[in-house]
């Protein structure tokens, strides 16, 4: 007997995911600043870390080939340019980078928390009260960025080790085992950050759970809905690259007006009329920017919350079957 299945799993949880930030426009101001440590995006990421550990291997291959005085002449440099600069400027700007980087990192995991919460929330809530919802789970979802990075550093780490040995020494052991390395990491680090999206979310969701009660929790869900999850992180991908082309797009056809207003005040040699045209384009793009961002981590969050209903629902869960297994396997071609 096939087994049947739903059809458009993922086109279901796209559309739904696209109404819910749509008709929650307020949280997109919470989805900026939420981006910058948990982003909702998986595949993303990873194509970066790709390209820094190329480059990382890259630096510490030559670093390892040069001779070690030209690293003791760089140190040299470094801590005389160091002794150059006034101590007591050098600590200002020190501890003010300090106070912003920490208040950023405070106001984004409290973000991430009421984003988590408007979307979940059965019917739109307001911004305050999201972050009343919110705000307990700053410190829990702290943990699990802190664990996340930990995890993915160690990953980079054992996938830098073999690329760096074999470009000191390029042999047939050597490009097995860099390979090899290149082939695990690329599926583990998926698997780390949709895990731990699917804890953010479950810590969230008003579930009394601690941190390490909803990493285990959601490593047996994803090992239960792997290939459906990395489909998922997938359509989430190319529905990103859609948006910000069409973002593109839109941002070019708006900034036509500006261009021909600011030709037009430019060609009349009115210097003040060009630069308020300038001013107002610039400050326009940052709005349409920030406005954008916010959605789309908005959209992302709202993605893996539906797929996450979705795969823990008793009813659905069962009837779900990947696309791909659906393509391949016998048994669930209709």
């Amino acid at each position: 007997m096939k087994l049947q299945t739903p059809t458009g799993f993922h086109r279901r949880i796209l559309a739904e995911a696209w109404t819910l930030a749509r008709q929650r426009k307020p949280l997109w101001a919470f989805g900026f600043l939420a981006g910058i440590l948990l982003s909702g995006a998986v595949v993303e990421p990873l194509l970066g870390s790709l390209g820094g550990l190329g480059r990382q291997a890259g630096f510490w291959s030559q670093a390892l080939l040069a001779e070690p005085g030209n690293w003791l002449a760089g140190a040299g440099a470094a801590i005389a340019l160091a002794c150059q600069e006034n101590p007591a400027f050098a600590k200002l700007w020190v501890a003010l980078g300090t106070a912003i980087a920490v208040a950023a990192v405070v106001l984004s995991l409290a973000f991430q928390g009421a984003l988590f919460a408007g979307l979940s929330a059965k019917k739109p809530i307001s911004l305050h009260e999201a972050l009343q919802a919110g705000w307990p789970h700053a410190w829990e979802l702290g943990v699990l960025n802190v664990l996340s990075r930990v995890f993915q550093a160690l990953l980079f780490l054992l996938a830098l080790l073999p690329v760096v040995l074999y470009l000191l020494r390029p042999g047939v052991l050597e490009t097995f085992a860099a390979c090899l390395a290149l082939l695990l990491y690329v599926p583990l680090s998926l698997a780390v950050r949709t895990v731990v999206m699917l804890a953010a979310a479950r810590l969230v969701r008003g579930k009394k759970t601690d941190v390490f009660s909803a990493l285990t929790a959601s490593a047996r869900f994803f090992r239960v809905h792997w290939l459906a999850a990395f489909e998922t992180a997938f359509v989430s991908f190319g529905a990103s690259l859609v948006a910000c082309a069409a973002f593109l797009v839109g941002l070019g056809v708006l900034a036509v007006p500006f261009v021909f207003a600011w030709a037009a005040l430019g060609a009349g040699t009115w210097a003040a009329g060009a630069a308020f045209v300038t001013a107002l384009a610039t400050v326009a793009g940052a709005f349409a920017t920030v406005a954008f961002f916010g959605w789309l981590t908005s959209f992302r969050y709202a993605v893996w919350l539906r797929f996450y209903d979705r795969a823990s629902h008793p009813l659905l869960a069962p009837r779900i079957v990947a696309k791909l297994k659906r393509l391949f396997h016998p048994l669930h071609v209709r």
